[in-house]
């Protein structure tokens, strides 16, 4: 079994590395350019006044709501059931203030690290100092993946995620969690040398 403490090396350089290659992916003219949809001015006009007026908290959304379908009077009842299937159906994220990017930028990093530091614990307790790199690509790429690629499926698909944009964040997160192997791979510590025993010492 590996040391955690001794894989400080490939969980911060793979952290710093799949961080820049998501600042890539989501900044660079690459396959996410379509994935963000813009209003046009009028219309953005338009939702701006109409959610300034309604003056909602901060919060993260979802309509129509589950209330009136649940009610016991009949006539709301059926307004709820009719509201729901005739749609639209969507969710909407309102934020606290104008965007502070630098936190953003911050948490995005921490959250990567967090994931890279419980992708090389799992390594620690399976792997053990001097594995060969094939054996380290393939648990923590195959573990990286997982984290990357696949965590986000349910919330996603339950909420309606677009699935272009669902398929390309996990072909990110194969990206990821496959570079996140190839550099473990790379820097995992060797293991530790043993003197010989001296004849009659």
């Amino acid at each position: 079994m590996a040391e955690l403490l001794g894989l400080w090396l490939p969980i911060l350089v793979s952290s710093v590395v799949v961080f820049f290659l998501s600042g890539l992916f989501w900044q660079g003219p690459l396959h996410h350019k379509a994935d963000i949809n813009m209003l046009p001015a009028d219309k953005e006009d338009k939702l701006f006044a109409m959610l300034k007026e309604l003056n909602l908290d901060p919060k993260f959304y979802m309509f129509p709501s589950w209330a009136g379908m649940q009610s016991k009077d009949p006539e709301e009842k059926k307004a709820g059931v009719d509201r729901w299937k005739s749609g639209p159906w969507g969710t909407v994220n309102l934020t606290p203030g104008v965007p502070n990017y630098a936190r953003n930028l911050g948490l995005t990093f921490a959250s990567m690290l967090v994931a890279t530091i419980v992708v090389g614990y799992l390594a620690s307790l399976a792997l053990q100092p001097g594995a060969g790199f094939v054996s380290v690509f393939q648990f923590v790429g195959t573990a990286s993946v997982l984290g990357y690629a696949l965590a986000f499926w349910p919330g996603s698909l339950f909420f309606g995620k677009p699935m272009r944009m669902l398929l390309l964040e996990t072909i990110d997160g194969v990206v990821y969690g496959l570079v996140t192997g190839v550099i473990f791979g790379l820097l995992w510590p060797a293991a530790a040398e043993v003197a010989p025993a001296i004849p009659g010492g």
